[in-house]
């Protein structure tokens, strides 16, 4: 199932219909370090986070929240209960 499809289901959720949130919690995850290894460093071509801006304001303010998601909740976290913490 595409995390679209996933995000959707949940904006139209039925109190009947159950979501696992430890595999939503997985997906969002997922997708924001895909997302962002796009900007980042290494053998894969990339794009520099300042190539942003040519998304447009309402973008660009959108990518700086994803990377700061994934800096301050996925990949970087040093929050020390963490749930991922020594995983």
């Amino acid at each position: 199932m595409r995390l679209i499809s996933v995000a959707e289901k949940m904006r139209n959720k039925d109190a009947d219909e159950g979501f696992d949130l430890e595999v939503i919690d997985g997906l969002l995850r997922s997708a924001l370090i895909a997302y962002m290894r796009c900007f980042g460093s290494g053998a894969r071509p990339v794009l520099c986070h300042s190539d942003a801006a040519e998304f447009g304001p309402e973008l660009a303010e959108r990518h700086q929240n994803f990377k700061d998601l994934r800096d301050k909740y996925v990949a970087h976290c040093v929050a020390p209960l963490d749930e991922n913490a020594g995983a």
